[in-house]
């Protein structure tokens, strides 16, 4: 309808109830009150507050009256209504059979083109009592042309005024107004006093029953605080003749002061028996292992299953050899979990044939293109029967063989093809398992289609297997979706679910929160909700409590998760590496002098005009991961750099530390400053290479002229470079001059106020020709590929000495690991996976090169002077220490093996299928043979030394061969 027959219409009623004097404006529903009012000098519009608040708080009706004063079309079209309109109309007057003032308010809106006409007289009694009544009357079929008079309107009231339904308002100003929808007669004083004696007397019942409420309720905790434990510790007033119970003539006031204190005494307690339990749960924690090395643990085959004892639905003997792998980031560059199943792919591939490991995952493009290779699933009839019914369904999917070390088979989803019924699967998730799903969170949306699909898949596949048990192992919440729905559904199959980081505890620590020592006071669902992030902590507490055996990557994350996801964890699975060992030792010392070089070409190119510094005294420290800047331990890494830096210069050391930072972040683009650097550089290697071979083929074509009359003198170094050469090394030395200083960042940031860069520049970390620490942010993942540090990631460790990774959270740490493997000493700290780990296996880390940060009982200044000591500590090594350093850590490689950390894998998957299948199992034999977190705890012992020199072998050690011997 039109604007302004709307507003015509609306013109036409307000005529009919003669208001025009004290008309007042125009309500706009869907956007507010608008008051537009006549002024000398034009219009105003304004915000208001709702006419019942203005009529309670101050009685101003009116804000102006002016006779004639109703508003146009032309001005009612200038407030550009929404399809909603209201006009308020309103007048004050005393009628002449009532001794209150009253009000006349008139309502008038169109919506869904319709008209509703309210019209709400008030009596107003005082500022507290407020008596209104209103009718509403709906026109369907208002006509414009037709004229609808006062008395026409009143009659259709008094025709209804007995039809009363009366609701009760509460306003801000506590007051209660009484709203009758179908009455028109509201001057008879003598109905509105018994209703108002009507009013008064319920609510008088009302509090006579709350107060006695109150009084029972009191009652009932006075006789619990006088029958509490805690007698001796507060003063009861009671009379012995009570017999224990309360004297009910005590006043409230003492009765809730004894609860208070009584509860006081609640709070000291439970907070004492809180210590108490933490100091045994860490007792617990330093006596139990992460595994037992010692503990031989028999082959699957040889587990006896007891057959007579197994219904339909249980497995045979062939039950552990059938696995169902799921995981999401199994073609994703990032991530911690890519790298488990990737490394242990070749130890699982060994324990079961290829048709029975199956990693299942999201689709995505890279992953066909460069990392599987498909295949026909016509030779696994009953993965084929599976598959072919979801494809007739809908869904796409690729099976091939994953290219990498063991070639495990894996199946990828595309859940981009079942979008579709994303909205049907949250609301069924819904009304399943009450988690919640907000339309926003694309993250959350694939992992609930993803684990809509998995499930889809497993109760498919089990329903054409019939030999073998499946049992299948989640990782992460982004693939746990499915875990709550197996639950429901009552799948016959047997569920693992590793956490590797929990979403809530990242968070918490990212936040500044003394993470570790509060664990237990958290609110978790408070947290979750503040953060964002409910949903996310709902699925992955969901998934939790819905597997037969829940497990984390470290006892740090066990701690965590039970306070967390409110579920002890069943056992520990420690991560670990894909150890390729070295026949002879010094090799891996040549790949690190090899690519120690590589890393000092680069260093060359970005110092040069202030690389005033030797490279043979120069030690290379990195710290990488994901850019987490406050849990991966940055800040903690580069104030201890600032530190090491002056007390380097105070002690004048000749040592020059070259800091890394590789961590991804946004950029645009290379520095101009880095690539010119390398060019200038590459340039300059270019003319002396070809210098030098014009220098040799001179001295070679000398030597061949006076080979009879030799003379010492017959050459002439003068004579060796050409006026051309010396020109050209001139212009190339010149061009290596350098105004500014060595940049800090090796690309343009997108984020100028970045946290890295804006610690670095408070420290005043500026590569200096003074500083001793100088610092290199290279904001990219390092490949062979890279024009300015053309090498891997690997390659990279390999030339460094030193990791530091003084993690605040760090569930397990494979950048640690990775180092120690490949024998190079690391830092990281006592509330990592890893640094827990070591240090359990381990009577001091730190002779074997890993060196382990208190960050959990000591404060952070503490904890960065202690970081600060030990990179100090590494400085003054002297070259064979450090060599002997790296030697002890390689060997630590065995415990990281996974042909090791494999056997805790194996006990969870028969503790799975023990919990599944209980009727299967000889029990007592079971129990001597899983053990996932608890074991014989053998620590290696202090390293032996490498094969001495015969100088000590014949005693004939020197006072000054002490300190070698001792480090070595």
């Amino acid at each position: 309808m039109d604007l302004n027959i709307k507003a015509e219409r609306m013109l036409d009623l307000i005529k009919i109830f003669e208001l025009k004097d004290s008309f007042t404006g125009i309500m706009d529903m869907n956007g507010g009150i608008h008051m537009k009012n006549r002024e000398q000098n034009g219009y105003c519009i304004q915000q208001a507050p709702s006419f019942r608040q203005n009529l309670v708080h101050n009685h101003q009706y009116c804000s102006y009256s002016k006779e004639n004063s109703i508003i146009s079309i032309d001005e009612l079209a200038e407030l550009n209504l929404n399809s909603s309109v209201n006009a308020v109309a309103h007048d004050i007057g005393i009628a002449s059979d009532s001794p209150f003032p009253v009000c006349r308010n008139v309502n008038l809106s169109y919506t869904d083109d319709f008209y509703s006409i309210d019209v709400t007289p008030i009596a107003i009694e005082n500022s507290r009592v407020i008596q209104s009544m209103s009718m509403p009357i709906r026109m369907d079929d208002y006509n414009s042309s037709q004229i609808y008079s006062k008395d026409s309107f009143k009659s259709f009231f008094d025709s209804n005024s007995e039809n009363m339904i009366y609701k009760k308002i509460k306003n801000e100003s506590s007051v209660f107004i009484e709203e009758p929808f179908m009455s028109f007669n509201v001057f008879d004083d003598k109905k509105l006093l018994e209703k108002y004696r009507k009013r008064r007397e319920s609510h008088n019942a009302v509090e006579r029953r709350r107060r006695d409420n109150i009084n029972e309720k009191i009652q009932e905790l006075a006789a619990l605080v006088l029958r509490n434990p805690f007698k001796d510790k507060i003063k009861l007033n009671m009379d012995s003749r009570d017999k224990g119970y309360c004297d009910f003539k005590l006043n409230k006031g003492e009765i809730l002061q004894q609860s208070v204190n009584y509860i006081q005494c609640l709070q000291n307690y439970v907070n004492e028996l809180n210590s108490r339990s933490k100091l045994l749960e860490d007792e617990v924690i330093k006596l139990g292992g992460d595994i037992n090395f010692t503990n031989e643990i028999k082959p699957v085959s040889y587990i006896p299953l007891n057959i007579e004892n197994m219904d339909s639905n249980g497995c045979d003997d062939n039950s552990f050899n059938k696995k169902l792998r799921i995981y999401l980031e199994v073609c994703n560059r990032v991530g911690g979990i890519y790298s488990v199943l990737k490394s242990k792919a070749p130890v699982t591939s060994l324990e079961y044939p290829y048709d029975r490991y199956i990693a299942i995952g999201k689709f995505t493009q890279s992953a066909i293109n460069f990392e599987v290779e498909q295949l026909s699933t016509e030779d696994q009839p009953t993965l084929h029967k599976t598959l072919q019914y979801m494809k007739n369904r809908g869904i796409s999917y690729t099976y091939g063989r994953w290219l990498i070390d063991g070639a495990p088979r894996v199946l990828l989803f595309d859940i981009g093809n079942a979008f579709h019924w994303l909205n049907e699967w949250k609301g069924d998730l819904w009304n399943t398992t009450g988690i919640p799903s907000p339309p926003d969170d694309s993250e959350t949306n694939d992992a609930i289609a993803f684990g809509y699909i998995v499930a889809w898949f497993l109760g498919e596949f089990i329903s054409h297997e019939y030999e073998r048990a499946v049992v299948v192992h989640f990782h992460e919440w982004l693939a746990g979706v499915a875990l709550p729905l197996c639950r429901k559904r009552r799948l016959d199959l047997t569920t693992i679910f590793t956490t590797h980081a929990t979403i809530l505890g990242r968070y918490l620590c990212a936040d500044n929160a003394d993470f570790y020592n509060n664990l237990q006071y958290f609110d978790v669902d408070y947290e979750a909700g503040k953060r964002g992030i409910y949903h996310r902590y709902c699925i992955e507490r969901a998934a939790a409590h819905s597997a037969d055996v829940f497990t984390t990557v470290s006892h740090i994350t066990a701690y965590e998760s039970e306070h967390l996801l409110k579920r002890k964890p069943d056992g520990v699975l420690p991560n670990g590496l894909n150890v390729v060992k070295f026949a002879a030792v010094h090799e891996f010392q040549n790949l690190h002098a090899t690519f120690k070089q590589k890393i000092n070409e680069f260093v060359r190119g970005h110092f040069y005009g202030h690389n005033d510094f030797d490279l043979d005294n120069t030690l290379y420290f990195f710290i990488s991961g994901r850019y987490e800047y406050r849990n991966k331990g940055v800040d903690l890494y580069i104030e201890s750099l600032a530190r090491l830096n002056q007390r380097m210069k105070a002690s004048d050391s000749k040592m020059t530390v070259i800091a890394f930072i590789i961590m991804p972040a946004v950029t645009h683009s290379y520095t101009v400053e880095a690539l010119k650097g390398q060019a200038v550089m590459k340039s300059l290697q270019n003319t002396i290479e070809h210098i030098q071979k014009g220098i040799g083929q001179r001295i070679y074509e000398k030597c061949c002229r006076h080979s009879k009359d030799f003379d010492e003198k017959f050459i002439d170094t003068s004579s060796l470079l050409t006026d051309q050469d010396k020109i050209l090394l001139k212009r190339r030395v010149f061009a290596l001059k350098r105004s500014i200083l060595p940049p800090i960042v090796t690309h343009n940031m997108a984020d100028n106020n970045d946290p890295i860069l804006t610690h670095i520049r408070r420290v005043q970390l500026f590569n200096s020709d003074e500083d001793r620490v100088k610092i290199i942010f290279h904001p990219e993942f390092l490949n062979s590929n890279n024009p300015i540090l053309p090498l891997d990631y690997d390659d990279f460790v390999r030339g460094c000495h030193l990791g530091v990774f003084p993690s605040y959270y760090e569930p397990w740490g494979y950048t640690s690991a990775e180092a120690v493997v490949m024998g190079v000493p690391s830092i990281t700290t006592n509330i990592s996976g890893f640094g827990c780990y070591m240090e359990n296996i381990i009577d001091n880390p730190s002779d074997y090169g890993v060196y382990i940060v208190d960050r959990r009982m000591k404060s952070v200044d503490e904890s960065i002077n202690q970081l600060t000591d030990i990179m100090y500590d590494f400085t003054t090594k002297t070259r064979r220490q450090r060599i002997n350093q790296r030697n002890r850590c390689e060997r630590l490689s065995d415990f990281l093996d996974w042909k090791i950390m494999g056997l805790e894998y194996i006990k969870a998957r028969l503790l799975a299928l023990r919990r599944a299948y209980p009727n299967s199992f000889d029990t007592d034999l079971i129990d001597k043979n899983i053990d996932l977190a608890l074991g014989t705890l053998i620590k290696v012992p202090h390293p032996l030394s490498t094969p001495t020199s015969p100088k000590y072998r014949n005693g004939l050690l020197s006072i000054h061969d002490l300190d070698d011997i001792q480090n070595i």
